[in-house]
């Protein structure tokens, strides 16, 4: 019997998955003809294991996570996950929609960034902040969602990068958001919690909002490269500067990059997105206490572009 068929239209591509994808409910369709399978493999000399690291083959991807599971991204079309035994099916989406995507993205040539996006309620431009991991990407964002703002992404985008006429833009990847308790805590959340996160007991997954465009990029206001610092501080970069800061903060998964060969190439993409779109630094301490500072310097931005 044909596994049945969850079907999801994510990022400007239809994606049929024989499991279901809880985080991309908001983008749920009917069934129609896909342009990513994602399937469940069979234990055989196909799959890989652990001490493969990163495993290149002509168009094909290979890794696997301890404990969790293998994947064979294929041709920027098919998935195959091979779980482990006793497997957490949360840990088994999380790396499907973001290493195994992200691959996906990267073999379709695709500019695939690290970070999160918010827009205003009404429409207009987004604005993307990125960082290393631990910045305080998402904090900034859901506090941002907590002043009336629209939350886009969280971890992982597809950009598009201006060309005949198009402008930089950002296609809604998100509706839920990983979270620090102290950060569901401070910004009053705890309502909004769907899940403790499987391999980290003092973060939890939060359903924050459905995005009414599910399949439409918005217009990128601007790149906010994340910092930490002493005090609150906000400052547009230029040249080299903003260049070098965008390059290295939207890099997702740089050691898949290198493993597919494409630093390059994705370095490229983002220079001309910020040839157009501007480049900003954020320094705030790592406490919360200037959370608040931070959004009354961000949220003027994201108004200037509001329709």
């Amino acid at each position: 019997m044909e596994p049945s068929m969850h079907y999801y239209r994510h990022s400007g591509l239809l994606f049929a998955s024989e499991i279901a994808l809880p985080d991309w409910d908001f983008c749920a369709v009917e069934a129609a003809a896909a342009d990513v399978i994602i399937s469940v493999g069979k234990d055989g000399a196909d799959q890989p294991s652990q001490s493969d690291g990163w495993v290149i083959d002509s168009d094909t991807l290979r890794f696997t996570i301890d404990g969790t599971g293998s994947w064979k991204v294929s041709g920027g079309r098919r998935i195959e996950i091979f779980p482990a035994a006793d497997a957490d099916p949360r840990d088994l989406t999380l790396f499907t929609l973001g290493t195994a995507r992200a691959a996906i993205g990267y073999q379709r040539g695709h500019p695939m960034w690290h970070g999160s996006a918010v827009a205003p309620q009404s429409g207009g431009e987004a604005l993307l902040f990125c960082g290393t991991q631990e910045q305080g990407k998402s904090t900034l964002a859901a506090a941002l969602v907590a002043r009336g703002f629209t939350l886009l992404a969280d971890d992982l985008s597809r950009v598009v990068v201006p060309c005949s006429g198009n402008r930089a833009a950002i296609y809604p990847s998100a509706a839920r958001m990983k979270l620090w308790a102290d950060a569901v805590e401070t910004l009053a959340l705890k309502g909004s919690v769907m899940a403790q996160d499987a391999r980290r007991a003092d973060k939890y997954h939060c359903e924050i909002g459905q995005p009414d465009r599910a399949d439409a990029p918005m217009p990128l206001a601007g790149i906010v490269v994340l910092d930490w610092g002493e005090d609150c501080g906000f400052e547009r970069l230029s040249g080299a500067e903003a260049a070098v800061a965008a390059i290295a903060a939207t890099n997702y998964r740089p050691q898949l990059l290198e493993a597919l060969g494409l630093h390059e190439a994705q370095a490229r993409m983002v220079l001309a997105v910020i040839a157009e779109v501007p480049v900003y630094r954020l320094t705030r301490p790592r406490n919360l206490s200037a959370l608040q500072d931070s959004v009354n310097l961000i949220s003027p931005l994201l108004l200037l572009g509001q329709k």
